[in-house]
């Protein structure tokens, strides 16, 4: 996950300004898939 986070940097700098509502969507879906990947380790104490 951590290697991601430049990549996700990158897209947001190039497209935000380019096309920011289809860019902020992609970017939620960035968000929800970060956190169903945490969630589990929260929710199981490890």
């Amino acid at each position: 996950m951590a290697g991601q986070v430049p990549v996700v940097a990158f897209y947001a700098i190039k497209w935000l300004p380019q096309a920011p509502r289809r860019a902020a969507q992609v970017l939620a879906v960035q968000v929800g898939a970060a956190l169903a990947a945490v969630a589990p380790v929260y929710v199981l104490g490890w």
